[in-house]
């Protein structure tokens, strides 16, 4: 199993981790039982709350004690939150005007948000002891998944896509500032739907729901994590029990391959299937990361040149820059940039101005107005209504007016589909009993309600309700008086009070194999896994077949070619190969195509693949065209046409 793969199996754990691993790294909420839902609490921006687990690598994990975890500390405000009286947003640690309003970003369906992104990744360059991970560029106690963007170099004004371990170009934010060594970027996030929900302690929020959390309030060491409810090794736990074989490493209880890149260039293959970041052969070369057909290639890319430059100027990669001009605008011109006059000559709105814009001129109607947006125009309808008006009145615009005449008892609202209507206001007197009318459809909040009752929500409406009651001397599993039951004590030895939807809360058997053997009991009617008590060159194997734990021979590849036997009837994955070829998973391979490969085409693992991702052409032999983009076929490169004069 490769490392990328493994950061896409990782949410399955459960375990939050704001300080070991972070959630820029990706981590996000998933859906499911416990085992396969980690917190709720990382949502797709990135934002971390209160989970299951919280690793701290000062020492221990806080299984989501109030206080227990990191939080955003140092700063003037929270990263993303709305600050200040005007509408301002946190970013970088500062209020700042939102570029997302700024800027205009269209996000259908989603959110835009702006984020201070890190052009390299902290840990590029630091190697750690072992059984250690590194954290924000400290190593900390523990084996967890690396990130991506580790020792990924990125070009000037570039960032890396922590997802994708490649280097892109930010979308302009429009001047918004950010810490020294980032740039900002705005992206489109899918609606949250843990937005706005509170859950109790010892629950956390999935996909709008809450949960009930196995591991609240259970502590753990520096380097383990609370995985169901039981703090693990995360070195030495699942398949890492016992150490992983040679060319191999535990990554959060999983051995995988472990790259070989040391003296090797940016491209090489790094023992894994995979590619290494090294160093470049020319100057003004990087090593780029690029995902592709479920691989990550890195190759050598040159990386433009233009800050402080005029427009036109070298851009020190055998093109020019789109810079600043004395006067005028810099538009593409072919394959180079250049400086361009606009010409309007009192044109209407949104004619065009031959430099790659539209001009700024007459709108043909009433109640229209030219706008501009970066360099273009377009006539916009401004919405006009009377004051004191009608609600619901005509705005001119295909829209309607805020106004007046709804009569007692009802207000001008924006109803659903976006037009001001007269709407009912619900009313409930101070005085008023449970399930009053409240005069639009709906029933009061209010008393009322007889003994071991009270006023609960259904729907818009309000009813008595039996009341749930739990004395504190109640045991796990005592009926609450309304069909359900309470948590509480009385469990026998080695039993804690647990809870599901289908039983409520019940005593739950908790397995332990402290000091037991390999397929020993784990006092649960379970059976243990305990490499230690296998003799040399064993360990602890669970028999499908047979179901139960047993102790079987470890493979060992230490000096084993690629291929050879790894003492134990199979074949080491890693290891030696011929001249010319890569060891693949046991297999050496041609590292070269025999005859070279085609036009459009490089050599991967010995098999010629496409250069062009779906969605892009072809254009010449080595470009790939991508949307709003023509090919020269003359020069074989991609190119917007503007017309100068």
């Amino acid at each position: 199993m490769n490392r990328r793969l493994l950061l896409h199996l990782f949410p399955l754990i459960l375990l939050t981790s704001t300080a070991a691993l972070g959630c820029d790294g990706g981590l996000a909420a998933s859906d499911g039982p416990p085992l396969s839902n980690p917190t709720g609490g990382c949502d797709g921006e990135g934002n971390c709350t209160q989970g299951d687990a919280t690793v701290n690598p000062d020492g221990g994990t806080d299984g989501g004690n109030p206080g227990g975890g990191g939080g955003n500390t140092g700063s003037a405000c929270v990263e993303r939150e709305t600050c200040g009286a005007d509408g301002k947003v946190c970013l970088g640690g500062q209020c700042q005007k939102n570029p997302c309003d700024e800027q205009e970003y269209a996000c259908p369906g989603g959110e835009c948000v702006a984020t201070c992104m890190p052009q390299n990744d902290p840990c590029t360059g630091v190697t750690c002891p072992a059984n250690h991970s590194c954290s924000g560029g400290v190593c900390v106690a523990g084996c967890f998944p690396e990130s991506p963007c580790k020792d990924v170099e990125c070009g000037a004004g570039e960032f890396c896509n922590p997802s994708t371990g490649g280097c892109e170009a930010p979308v302009d934010c429009g001047g918004a500032a950010c810490p020294a060594g980032h740039v900002c970027t705005m992206g489109c996030v899918a609606p949250n739907p843990c937005d706005g929900v509170q859950c109790d302690s010892g629950e956390f929020c999935s996909n709008g729901n809450c949960v009930d959390n196995p591991c609240f309030a259970i502590q753990c060491e520096s380097g383990e994590a609370c995985v169901n409810g039981v703090c693990e090794d995360t070195c030495n736990f699942g398949e890492c029990a016992g150490g992983c074989p040679n060319g191999r490493q535990c990554v959060f209880g999983q051995c995988v391959c472990e790259p070989e890149c040391d003296g090797k260039s940016c491209g090489d293959f790094d023992g894994c299937g995979g590619f290494c970041k090294g160093p470049c052969p020319r100057p003004g070369q990087q090593c780029t990361s690029i995902p592709y057909g479920g691989k990550t290639y890195a190759y050598c890319a040159c990386t433009p040149d233009c800050s402080n430059k005029a427009c036109g100027a070298d851009n020190g990669c055998g093109g020019t820059c789109d810079g600043s001009c004395t006067s005028g605008n810099c538009v593409r011109a072919g394959t180079t940039y250049q400086c361009c006059t606009p010409t309007c000559n009192g044109g209407a709105c949104g004619q065009p101005d031959y430099c790659g814009g539209t001009c700024m001129g007459a709108c043909p109607g009433t109640q229209e107005l030219c706008v501009q947006y970066a360099n273009q125009h377009s006539c916009q309808c401004q919405p006009s209504c009377q004051p004191n008006g009608q609600c619901g009145a005509p705005d001119g615009c295909g829209g309607t007016c805020m106004g007046v005449g709804c009569g007692a008892g009802n207000s001008c609202e924006l109803d659903q589909f976006g037009s001001y209507s007269c709407q009912c206001d619900p009313y409930c007197p101070p005085d008023a009993r449970c399930g009053d009318p409240d005069g639009c459809g709906g029933s009061c909040q209010g008393s009322g309600c007889g003994a071991g009752q009270a006023c609960q929500p259904a729907g818009n409406n309000w009813s008595c309700g039996c009341a749930p009651s739990c004395p504190l001397d109640a045991n796990c599993g005592d009926t609450d008086g309304c069909g359900g039951s309470c948590s509480g004590g009385g469990c026998a030895p080695g039993h804690t009070c647990r809870y599901n939807s289908a039983q409520g809360f019940y005593c739950n058997c908790e397995p332990t194999c402290a000091g037991s053997t390999c397929g020993g009991s784990d006092g649960c009617g379970g059976t243990c896994d305990v490499d230690a008590s296998c003799g040399p060159g064993q360990h602890c194997t669970w028999r499908e077949l047979d179901q139960f734990f047993d102790c079987e021979c470890k493979p060992s590849c230490t000096g084993v070619a690629c291929g050879g036997s790894n003492g134990c009837g199979g074949v080491c994955n890693s290891g030696a190969c011929p001249s010319g070829e890569f060891c693949d998973e046991g297999t050496c391979e041609p590292s070269t195509c025999p005859g070279g490969c085609g036009c459009g085409q490089t050599c991967s693992l010995g098999q010629c693949v496409d250069i062009c991702s779906p969605g892009t052409t072809l254009c010449g032999c080595s470009q790939c065209c991508g949307s709003g983009q023509t090919c020269n076929v003359s020069q074989g490169v991609c190119e917007t046409v503007v017309t100068v004069i």
